[in-house]
């Protein structure tokens, strides 16, 4: 089963982390399990700007050939970003029962204005064959920055593939009260707290299982103090959205995909689409 793109192109992301962060207040407890580590980046190579009328990105490629996001801010101009975050690619496939763990080129990225601002950075592997597309697409007016991937079998064997991450940013707020919020679905039966909102304390980590049963929306937000904050969202309906301390308690790891379970097979020519998210800022 291969996802479909779902257009965000709506107020709706920006819209609800306002109403959860500014309405919302004094509700739950943190989970307490494990921090998450980043990878250090090194300074760009190539780096380019997208930005709505409240959301600025600064994506990049690292001397080191990582895909990095280097500026990640909204209208107060706080960068959520100040320590680089590094997005880790594909790093798990496996050709005729043998495991291979590609080693990621990057080739080049190109700019299309025609409608809004679209990023697309390209990473190829040589063993296997395989070419890796980072979009990246920012709209005219406030909201989001979409991000979508695909992952290309240029090889003449089946590939088999296993889990890429949609999200996988490190965050971090200018103070010690960064939080984050979260939303039951309710399912077939009301949840006794609906919205979520918890401290981002040392060790704390809270998997969000997303599914048709009753679990959680595939959205969460970061803030900090009331004041700022960003958002992040992911365009599937089966999966996982997973919330760590980062810098604690000035901030956060998030990641959204299919979960570690995953894996699927590319045949020679087939080309894997990534379920798509968007990333905003507040």
């Amino acid at each position: 089963m291969r996802p479909r793109t779902i257009a965000m192109r709506t107020l709706f992301p920006a819209m609800l982390a306002a109403l959860v962060v500014w309405s919302l207040a004094g509700l739950g407890e943190a989970t307490v399990l494990l921090a998450a580590e980043q990878a250090q980046a090194s300074p760009p190579r190539e780096k380019w700007i997208l930005h709505t009328a409240d959301t600025r990105l600064a994506v990049g490629v690292s001397s080191d050939q990582k895909l990095c996001i280097y500026e990640f801010s909204g209208p107060d101009g706080w960068n959520w970003t100040k320590a680089p975050s590094v997005i880790p690619l594909l790093d798990r496939v496996e050709v005729a029962g043998a495991p291979v763990t590609p080693a990621w080129a990057y080739s080049q990225g190109t700019v299309d204005k025609s409608d809004g601002v679209k990023l697309t950075v390209v990473f190829t592997c040589a063993h296997p064959a395989l070419e890796l597309r980072s979009v990246w697409q920012a709209y005219e007016g406030p909201g989001p920055v979409h991000l979508s991937l695909f992952i290309v079998n240029k090889s003449d064997k089946t590939v088999t593939i296993y889990e890429q991450e949609s999200i996988d940013v490190h965050v971090s707020g200018p103070g010690k009260d960064t939080s984050a919020w979260y939303i039951n679905d309710d399912g077939s039966s009301p949840d006794g707290t609906g919205v979520y909102h918890d401290l981002l304390g040392e060790n704390y980590r809270k998997d969000l299982g997303i599914s048709e049963s009753q679990d959680y929306i595939p959205f969460t937000v970061v803030e900090s103090g009331g004041a700022r904050g960003v958002y992040f969202g992911w365009e599937w309906s089966v999966g996982r959205m997973a919330i760590s301390a980062h810098n604690a308690p000035a901030g956060a790891h998030v990641k959204a995909g299919s979960g570690d379970n995953f894996r699927t097979d590319l045949d020679a020519g087939e080309t894997f689409e990534v379920p798509p998210g968007f990333m905003g800022a507040y």
